[in-house]
């Protein structure tokens, strides 16, 4: 299956709204996101295929938002089907790197033993 969906599947993210977030801690845990955007009609159209957590999408962000979106790339999240704009945490460096979130796993680990 590419990426993308049907116009049958499509969400209307006007109908829904947008959440802008400014750092990541605003993006609910526990669950997965799609990665994609609004298109010019208002419709949602995902651009990646299947779900992945959210910091694998916002430490990749620049990479992913090459593609050609018709604007900023959105999370739309799996379990709450809410659209979440995370351009400002991106831009201003508002999201773990990859050895922060490691560092923060490690310490998990540690103070649970």
């Amino acid at each position: 299956m590419t990426a993308g969906s049907s116009d049958d599947e499509k969400i209307n993210v006007v109908d829904r709204g947008i959440h802008e977030v400014t750092t990541s801690e605003e993006l609910p845990t526990g669950q997965e996101y799609e990665g994609g955007y609004e298109r010019s009609d208002g419709l949602y159209e995902d651009a990646l295929d299947g779900t992945h957590r959210r910091n694998f999408l916002l430490q990749r962000y620049d990479s992913l938002a090459i593609h050609n979106f018709d604007g900023p790339m959105l999370l739309k999240g799996e379990e709450d089907g809410q659209f979440y704009d995370v351009t400002t945490a991106v831009e201003e460096g508002r999201v773990p790197n990859g050895s922060a979130t490691h560092e923060e796993s490690q310490n998990v680990v540690q103070n649970t033993r």
